[in-house]
């Protein structure tokens, strides 16, 4: 070893790569346009008149179609008497990214219609509801979304957005610090695949892939690195540089040098183009000096180290 030099190998697995694996794939939420419409929620109106003009309101107008439904819906004892009001509700504050209204309004109608719901109403509430289940951090909501993800599988046989919901539930167990869940859910989404390659390939190997790195299992962290870099190309999607950065780290605690320099690269350059909040360019060149360091390649390293300073 080199003189002064000790290496730096760290393996930082940021939340930033999390949030984007598990936002990438859930159903896309517009940003909402501003709302103009001439309904007021004060205006007086039966329950269906009220779910007739929240689904006209829906898609171009979600804050409008809340502001109208929402007190209608919270009023209600009784949730059977509003499931597709709520149903509705649920898809305008997905569209607003409102995911606590999703939950708020997600929870109760599980909890007093799952029995009474159609298999078409089912999806669409777990649709919702999956990827936002893991914000009251208990861990045995998520687990009675698996078992109504295994009735409703039973109900909807070869239904191609269960993969997608799977994995979802993977990602929940990830926030809420569950590691071996969430592998286990991201490879159960996986073996759901309708088609390939897929979406769901490129997120849930992110999630396999951050499980072993923390982990140390470097062996499947880059068999798993890999497997997103291959569905990523596939779908021509570009690898985010958080995704990159940790890449380089799990090849640097392999030895694998040359490699995690390549990917060092490319993580800073990604990082150049597009900045991530969650993550500072002074821990890519950190990264990326280890990796030269490991290397021998000193004078590369200690010019890294410093203006990472």
């Amino acid at each position: 070893m080199h003189r002064g030099f000790s290496v730096r190998y760290r393996l930082a697995v940021p939340m930033a790569l999390l949030a984007f694996c598990f936002h990438a794939c859930a159903m896309a939420a517009p940003t909402a346009p501003a709302t103009t419409s001439a309904f007021r929620p004060a205006d007086p109106a039966s329950p269906d008149d009220v779910l007739a003009r929240v689904n006209a309101l829906r898609e171009s107008e979600p804050a409008a179609a809340l502001a109208l439904g929402d007190p209608v819906f919270d009023a209600a004892a009784d949730k059977r008497t509003v499931i597709e009001l709520g149903l509705e509700l649920m898809d305008a504050a997905n569209a607003l990214r409102r995911q606590d209204r999703v939950l708020e309004i997600g929870a109760p109608l599980r909890a007093q219609t799952m029995d009474r719901l159609t298999p078409e109403q089912q999806l669409r509430l777990l649709k919702r509801l999956n990827g936002v289940i893991w914000q009251p951090r208990t861990a045995s909501r998520i687990a009675e979304l698996e078992r109504d993800m295994e009735r409703l599988e039973a109900r909807l046989p070869g239904e191609e957005s269960l993969a997608e919901m799977w994995r979802q539930l993977a990602a929940s167990y990830m926030l809420m610090g569950d590691s071996a869940n969430a592998e286990r859910l991201a490879r159960l989404a996986l073996s759901k695949v309708p088609t390939h390659p897929h979406l769901v390939e490129y997120n849930a190997n992110q999630l396999i892939f951050l499980v072993a790195a923390q982990q140390g299992r470097h062996p499947e962290a880059i068999e798993a690195l890999l497997e997103v870099e291959r569905v990523a190309k596939a779908l021509d999607r570009p690898l985010d540089a958080g995704f990159l950065h940790n890449a380089t780290a799990v090849f640097v605690y392999a030895r694998e040098f040359d490699r995690a320099i390549e990917y060092g690269e490319r993580a800073l350059a990604s990082y150049d183009q597009k900045p991530r909040p969650s993550l500072t360019r002074e821990a890519v060149l950190n990264n990326l000096a280890s990796a030269h360091e490991g290397a021998e390649h000193y004078a590369r390293a200690e010019a890294l180290y410093r203006e990472a300073l």
